[in-house]
């Protein structure tokens, strides 16, 4: 159902864990045009709107009206279904809407539809007055602009709590880069606290472990450290700290090791 083409991308294992799994969520609950009810799912599942948010934002899906009805970009490469066993979508009027304000040039780009209000003033083909909102933009204030990478304040967060790991001195340019490719990818301010906060309370990170080795501000940049940290990898448990693989705690340390730098273990 999943095509390796999307899934296997770096464009896609880029994005936070929890947005990988709403999309795997959304496909399996999606019907044969590819059109799914995302807010119904993410009750189900515990996914929030940032998650699709991200999901919208990379190409993934699109949001079809103000109740999350989503359609799944790359359905066609996901699954081929014969023709005879195609149902076609209860949703079918509003792909064929977004194709219409297409080819017109007045559709609302899905990710302004999350957090609107319920009234759905800016939904795709609301017409005021016989005309398109979509066609009304030069009446509103432009937008704001985007705004910069907080660099700075992501290496005051890490040295601030961070205290049992080597200081970061200095923001090179690949440690900016790397900030900037997770902030692309979904992530906030409030998830490098937390990203933070979970490395100087696990002992395992701080370095008690049988090597002695700790994380270091450019280790827990990296994407599938951050992700792992994130969901509680190292994180102490109820017996004592994990001590990686093989120290009697932490089953789930077995992977830690190989996300260590080559030749720390030879």
């Amino acid at each position: 159902m999943f095509s390796k083409s999307i899934i296997g991308a770096a464009r896609f294992l880029r994005m936070p864990a929890t947005s990988r799994l709403l999309y795997y969520d959304l496909g399996m609950q999606a019907d044969d045009d590819g059109v799914v009810e995302a807010f119904s799912v993410m009750r189900l599942t515990g996914a929030t709107e940032d998650d699709l948010r991200v999901l919208v934002t990379k190409g993934f899906v699109r949001v079809l009206n103000d109740d999350l009805v989503t359609l799944i970009s790359d359905w066609s490469k996901n699954n081929l279904i014969k023709k005879d066993r195609y149902r076609q979508s209860i949703y079918k009027d509003l792909i064929i809407q977004l194709d219409t304000n297409c080819q017109r040039g007045t559709q609302l780009e899905p990710q302004d539809r999350l957090g609107q209000d319920s009234r759905g003033k800016e939904n795709i083909g609301e017409e005021n007055n016989g005309e398109f909102e979509g066609e009304k933009t030069a009446d509103k204030p432009p937008a704001p602009p985007r705004q910069s990478v907080p660099y700075e304040q992501v290496k005051t967060l890490y040295n601030d709590i961070c205290t049992s790991l080597p200081k970061c001195r200095v923001l090179s340019d690949a440690r900016k880069k790397a900030i900037k490719a997770r902030f692309n990818s979904g992530y906030g301010l409030d998830d490098f606290k937390t990203l933070f906060e979970k490395t100087q309370s696990s002992s395992f990170l701080t370095g008690c472990n049988d090597r002695n080795w700790m994380a270091s501000f450019d280790w827990l940049l990296k994407d599938n450290n951050m992700v792992k940290t994130l969901d509680g990898n190292y994180d102490d448990h109820a017996g004592g700290p994990s001590r990686g693989p093989g120290g009697g705690h932490g089953t789930r340390q077995a992977e830690a090791w190989d996300d260590l730098p080559d030749g720390f273990l030879g």
